[in-house]
C-alpha cells in the first residue's frame, strides 16, 4: 500500500488510458481524506484503505475504460449507458463512514465483467452474447490477466472482512425501481428494505436484478460471516444524460443513511 501522494508519483507504468482515469480517481480521494492508502493495479483496478474495520466495499462496474487492441460494438453513448457512471463518487462517502477496503475498476464492463464467472466475464454480458467486434490475442490475454488479478487480491481481503456492500446502477427502463435491494433473502419484510424506504419512493428486492445472477457477492459468500448488501440506483435519481445532478450528493447521503441505519 502506498500513500495517495505516493501513488499520485509513481503511475508511470500503467497504460495511458487507465494512468489518466486513476489519476483523476486519486485526486478525487485526496481532496475527501488525504490520510487514505491505496494500492493501484497496474492492469486496471485499485483498492484504498481507511482504518482497521473489517469492511468490503466495491464498484466493480465503475470503470469505461477499453484498452487499445480491442474493439466493441456498442457506441460510446450505448457503452455508457451500460456502464456504472460516477458509482465510485456515489459510494466513496459511505466508505468514508464505515471504513476498512474500497476496491473499484477503472475497465469497462464490456471488456471484463468482474461480476461474472470468468467464462462469462470476457468480452460477454448478461445474456452471453459476446459484445467483441475484434481483439488482438494479447488483448484477451490481458483481460483475463486482469480478471485473475481481482479475484486473487481480493481473497485475503474477503478473509477479513464481515460486511460486503457492492454498489451499482441501472438504466431507468420499464418502469424500475428507485432501489433495488439484490438480496438471497426474498421477502417484503426484508429490514434493510424499510430502512431505504425511509429515503426512497420505490424500493423493491430482486427487481429486476436477481440475487444468483451477480458471481462475486456468491463467491464472497465463501469467505465472510457477516451481511452481504447489494443495491442497483436508478440512475434517473443522480445522474442527467451522464452527467451528475445538482443533488449529487443528497442521494449519495441518503444511500449512506440507509446502509448505517441498517447496521446500526
Amino acid at each position: 500500500m502506498k500513500t495517495i501522494e505516493d501513488q499520485l508519483s509513481d503511475l508511470r507504468s500503467i497504460d495511458i488510458d487507465i494512468r489518466r482515469s486513476i489519476e483523476a480517481e486519486l485526486l478525487y480521494v485526496k481532496e475527501m481524506d488525504r490520510s487514505i492508502n491505496v494500492h493501484v493495479d497496474e492492469l486496471g483496478f485499485a483498492a484504498y484503505f481507511m482504518g482497521d474495520s473489517p469492511n468490503f466495499l466495491t464498484t466493480l462496474h465503475n470503470g469505461s475504460i477499453v484498452p487499445r487492441g480491442i474493439n466493441l460494438r456498442q457506441d460510446s453513448v450505448e457503452r455508457h449507458n451500460g456502464e456504472d457512471n460516477h458509482t465510485f463518487e456515489l459510494y466513496f462517502p459511505l466508505f468514508l463512514e464505515l471504513e476498512g477496503c474500497f476496491v473499484t475498476s477503472h475497465v469497462s464492463r464490456y471488456v471484463v465483467d468482474l461480476n461474472r464467472r470468468k467464462h462469462d466475464a470476457i468480452f460477454k454480458y448478461g445474456s452471453g452474447d459476446i459484445n467483441l467486434v475484434r481483439a488482438e490475442e494479447h488483448s484477451i490475454a490481458y483481460a483475463k490477466e486482469l480478471y485473475d488479478a481481482f479475484y486473487s487480491y481480493t481473497i485475503p481481503l474477503l478473509g477479513r472482512s464481515n460486511i460486503l456492500f457492492s454498489g451499482h446502477s441501472m438504466e431507468d427502463l420499464d418502469k424500475r425501481p428507485d432501489i433495488c435491494i439484490v438480496s438471497k433473502e426474498n421477502f417484503e419484510g426484508l429490514p434493510l428494505k424499510s430502512i431505504f424506504e425511509n429515503e426512497f419512493r420505490d424500493v423493491r428486492i430482486n427487481d429486476p436484478f436477481l440475487y444468483e445472477e451477480g458471481y462475486f457477492k456468491c463467491f464472497a459468500e465463501n469467505f465472510l460471516q457477516g451481511d452481504i448488501i447489494e443495491i442497483e440506483i436508478n440512475k434517473k435519481l443522480y445522474l442527467e444524460q451522464s452527467h451528475k445532478k445538482h443533488d449529487f450528493s443528497d442521494v449519495s447521503a441518503k444511500i449512506s443513511r440507509s446502509v448505517l441505519g441498517y447496521l446500526g
